[in-house]
């Protein structure tokens, strides 16, 4: 038996799982890092106008199913936001996540000597429609055909989180002042999740 500790999306990817009763023969416990859940409730300008303008729709409809952070099709409609008002691209990590109270300039630029990293842009499309819609729910094709054809239904199922037993206990630790995540993603995670066996932590600085 394992104890399982993700990150960011990690623990999405967890969550959904354990609402339909996957992996919970092989972990014992988790601990949840910055949970993400309820990606309606991000307040990051950035990433908000991102997920409102259909940013990664554009992205694979242009035929780029590779999401490359650093790519040159990404840092152009990138800058295209950061024109806009109320939109702070100064420092682009910042304007993901927030202010950063605790990290010298030397850490973060190791970090992101190494991040962000990429991924399909289909799972970039799932983070937002899920953003959009309110939702934790499968990837949507926009089509009822397709749909049909992988779920069986012409929506989307959504991941119930509470079908995830009481028994199994959960940690959730977060940052207090995190653009991305936010307190109020949190609690809506903690609420969906009560009432099993949880330990929750919050630190802001």
């Amino acid at each position: 038996m394992l104890h399982y500790v993700g990150h960011s999306q990690g623990t999405l990817i967890a969550l959904a799982a354990f609402s339909q009763w996957q992996l919970l023969d092989k972990v014992k416990s988790a601990g949840l890092l910055s949970p993400v859940a309820y990606l309606s409730r991000i307040t990051s300008p950035l990433a908000r106008d991102a997920v409102d303008n259909f940013l990664s729709e554009l992205l694979y409809w242009s035929g780029l199913h590779q999401f490359e952070p650093r790519g040159q099709a990404v840092t152009s409609l990138l800058k295209e936001i950061c024109k806009k008002p109320g939109i702070e691209c100064t420092d682009l990590f910042t304007s993901f996540t927030g202010e950063n109270c605790c990290l010298s300039t030397a850490i973060v630029n190791t970090f992101l000597e190494h991040e962000p990293q990429s991924t399909a842009t289909k799972n970039m499309i799932h983070l937002a429609q899920m953003a959009r819609d309110g939702t934790i729910a499968m990837y949507d094709y926009e089509d009822r055909d397709k749909n049909t054809q992988h779920y069986g239904h012409h929506a989307p199922p959504e991941y119930n989180l509470t079908n995830i037993p009481s028994d199994l206990p959960l940690f959730l630790a977060h940052g207090g002042r995190d653009d991305f995540l936010m307190l109020t993603m949190s609690s809506s995670c903690w609420t969906a999740l009560e009432p099993m066996t949880l330990t929750s932590s919050s630190f802001s600085l």
